[in-house]
């Protein structure tokens, strides 16, 4: 899966509030709201079997969505979307020396997009059917369909955890150690 998007929007923050009354933990929050210029959503699933003697079996489904999607007889997409995410953080120090920073990017998210051009697509191998009298029937190998679609999709969390352990802090150093994914 894959998903890219452009927008023009605001951000606003608070600053960081304490969580306790020793100060030691604090936390922050950020929200953004964003009018979409662009959203590109694609998405591809299925298999593919090797059943011997040089003959794959497969059955895949594609599904893409953006606004560059055009054919004949389909309407363009809509104009633009919607965007809006809400991002936490948190730090503190549960142990003197020792410094713990956490940070969830887009914890809480919505990209919507009314009427996106989507091109959605099923490739299969075992298209041959028996009918009720006993005759072969074949299908396309490839099915497809191009449509307007109201799109709505979430933005995938961004995690972020730091760990620092002021080693040196007993003999005045601020040199610390630190672990960072």
């Amino acid at each position: 899966r894959t998903q890219s998007w452009q927008g023009d929007g605001v951000k606003v923050g608070t600053p960081w509030w304490l969580l306790d009354a020793a100060g030691r933990w604090q936390w922050q929050a950020d929200a953004q709201l964003l009018q979409l210029r662009q959203l590109r959503d694609a998405k591809l699933s299925g298999n593919l079997r090797y059943q011997g003697a040089g003959v794959y079996d497969f059955g895949v489904q594609t599904q893409r969505s953006n606004t560059s999607i055009s054919s004949p007889f389909l309407p363009p997409s809509g104009q633009s979307g919607l965007g809006a995410s809400v991002s936490l953080g948190l730090t503190g120090q549960p142990v003197p020396g020792w410094r713990v920073d956490f940070r969830a990017d887009d914890l809480f998210s919505l990209l919507k997009w009314s009427k996106l051009a989507t091109d959605s697509s099923v490739l299969n191998s075992q298209v041959a059917n028996r009918t009720p009298d006993g005759n072969l029937d074949y299908g396309p190998s490839l099915k497809g369909q191009k449509s307007l679609l109201d799109v709505t999709e979430q933005i995938s969390v961004n995690w972020q955890v730091r760990l620092a352990w002021s080693a040196f802090e007993s003999i005045g150093s601020s040199d610390a150690l630190t672990i960072r994914t």
